[in-house]
């Protein structure tokens, strides 16, 4: 049963750290998913992808990052790191450093987001694009109605969670409008 456990947090993770970052590099994100039978997870994107090689190496850094937000060691992805290893090649270089070093203070600042995307992976193991959206904007009903039990760890709110989740409350579903959301989601610079 640990194992299973393990691996659910593993995935879950893995794919809510993709999605956030996704999310905030301004990339649709139609689902998320973990498959536990197969030791798989996905992050369905729609759109365009990525518009630089920094960029690309962000959003596939991201899920081993994710897991090391929760685990001592992360185990990633083949596919991630193959596709990491083609766009370093294209890279200057300490490209990936620095992507490594952005992805983790975004991950960081927006822990309370992976950390609510993770718990409702882990309990319903597929997100659709209104799910992700009301998570990541906060809306604590919603929140509340994928994971009953679920209080963040800034307190019984999640307006006790300053400067995270009430960044993006203008992040709304339906319809999901890359247009809506705060700029301060896509701006490391304000890490």
């Amino acid at each position: 049963m640990a194992q299973i456990s393990d691996l659910a947090h593993r995935l879950a993770y893995h794919e809510a750290a993709h999605t956030v970052i996704a999310v905030a590099l301004d990339l649709e994100v139609d689902e998320v998913s973990i498959d536990l039978q197969h030791g798989t997870g996905e992050t369905r994107r729609s759109g365009p992808d990525p518009s630089t090689v920094d960029e690309g190496m962000q959003l596939l850094v991201a899920g081993r990052l994710g897991e090391e937000m929760r685990f001592a060691n992360a185990t990633g992805t083949v596919s991630d790191d193959a596709v990491l290893a083609d766009l370093s090649g294209l890279a200057p270089s300490g490209a990936l450093a620095k992507a490594v070093v952005e992805v983790r203070g975004m991950l960081q600042r927006w822990d309370v987001h992976v950390d609510a995307l993770a718990a409702a992976l882990i309990r319903h193991r597929r997100l659709d694009r209104d799910d992700i959206c009301y998570v990541l904007d906060g809306d604590v009903s919603y929140i509340r109605k994928l994971l009953p039990n679920w209080e963040p760890d800034c307190g019984p709110s999640i307006d006790g969670c300053p400067g995270r989740l009430n960044e993006v409350r203008t992040l709304r579903a339906p319809p999901y409008s890359a247009g809506t959301r705060v700029k301060g989601w896509r701006n490391p610079n304000t890490i």
